[in-house]
């Protein structure tokens, strides 16, 4: 093994100009992966829909270009193109093509790389498999996708999927119920390698105002609007509770059931208890979790749940579902709890029981939580086990 491994990054998504806070943990994971003594770099097929083409600005912007930068001190290679919806053969096509060319055109300022990260099989570990093929590196896959859970891959998709975990040098998934559910349905053994975030970034900030029932409860939610997130679910759980100075639910993020999300409010009566803030930065989202008394996520999948790593870094307490990945996260009581899903009952008894526990919670609770999700989930710690599971995978010299 070279003494610093060369890693050449390739992700499904990646924080781009439209949505710079999107997928942002991968970009903290590479940049805890510089930090940790690899080299790295990223290769990413950037693909709008081609629904959103949006006339001549935006093929100007995106007209099939391999664009570079390093905004992060590692150099990003992005190929700016379209996929069609719907058309899930063809847009794993373009997506590898995009990539073999970005691929040449890093190789040939930047070196070649020991060995390839690919974050979730469909499409950038496909794309990888067929990359290490032709230029004989090895690569690992590292799964995130909620869609092996929900049924939603075709049967095209699960052959890609399959084909690339059983090329990989190592297949991770980012929790242990997920690790078990592609482990029993690929027949490959698949390793927990949870995400991770910069504790420093979500750190308690002092200013946490206590719960004493004297005043709103706060209750926070970041995610998408769809049913995977289970926002009816808390909007109905809220409903229920009867607090003697009321309850504010703030919820940051965007989707097409948003306004039915907002007229079931206004339909339980309590559309002045509910606040929907749409899209917001990576700021936004740590002051609501400091904000919240309590940080609720009550997913009806979830393969891992990085909010609530976050929430629980800003020392924030959280209610999730059992719903795949909060399983691997809320391990311990002092983090809040577990609920299960669909329950709106249930998850209205947790937030008044954790209230409750607020009242008599010590001082040093928020930084407890903080300093466990470092250890846990830190992006610096997870850097370095990451890169000591690697090396047997990586060719030794190859570096340039």
């Amino acid at each position: 093994m070279a003494d610093h491994p060369h890693i050449l990054v390739l992700p499904t998504w990646y924080p781009n100009s439209r949505r710079p806070d999107y997928a942002v943990f991968f970009r903290v994971q590479t940049k805890a992966l510089q930090r940790a003594g690899a080299t790295v770099g990223v290769i990413f097929p950037e693909l709008r829909e081609i629904t959103d083409f949006g006339g001549l600005k935006s093929a100007s912007r995106n007209h099939f270009q391999i664009e570079h930068e390093s905004p992060d001190g590692y150099p990003v290679l992005r190929w700016h193109g379209w996929r069609i919806p719907k058309l899930h053969d063809i847009s794993a096509r373009i997506f590898l093509n995009a990539a073999q060319r970005l691929y040449q055109a890093y190789i040939a300022k930047y070196g070649r790389p020991d060995i390839i990260l690919a974050h979730t099989a469909i499409n950038a570990g496909w794309a990888a498999k067929e990359i290490a093929k032709s230029e004989g590196i090895p690569f690992v896959v590292v799964e995130h996708s909620t869609h092996f859970a929900r049924g939603f891959y075709s049967a095209a998709d699960l052959d890609r999927a399959s084909q690339t975990f059983h090329a990989a040098k190592a297949v991770y998934a980012v929790s242990e119920p997920f690790s078990s559910l592609l482990s029993d349905r690929f027949g490959v053994t698949v390793k927990y390698a949870p995400n991770a975030i910069d504790t420093a970034f979500f750190a308690p900030d002092g200013h946490r105002l206590p719960f004493n029932f004297d005043r709103p409860a706060r209750l926070g939610f970041v995610g998408t609007m769809d049913s995977k997130k289970g926002v009816d679910v808390l909007i109905r759980a809220v409903a229920q509770l009867d607090l003697s100075h009321g309850l504010e639910l703030r919820l940051i993020g965007e989707g097409a059931s948003q306004n039915s999300y907002r007229a079931l409010a206004e339909e339980l009566g309590i559309g002045a208890k509910v606040t929907f803030l749409g899209h917001a930065r990576q700021t936004q989202v740590r002051d609501l979790m400091l904000w919240s008394d309590i940080f609720a996520l009550p997913s009806r999948f979830e393969t891992f749940g990085v909010v609530l790593i976050e929430a629980l870094a800003t020392g924030t307490t959280v209610i999730a579902t059992r719903s795949g990945g909060p399983e691997s996260i809320v391990t311990e009581p002092f983090l809040g709890q577990l609920v299960a899903a669909e329950d709106s009952t249930a998850l209205a008894v947790a937030i008044k029981e954790e209230l409750q526990n607020l009242v008599d919670a010590p001082t040093d609770l928020p930084k407890r939580r903080n300093a466990h999700i470092a250890e846990r989930f830190g992006s610096d710690s997870r850097a370095r086990a990451f890169l000591s599971g690697l090396k047997p995978y990586i060719l030794k010299g190859s570096s340039s």
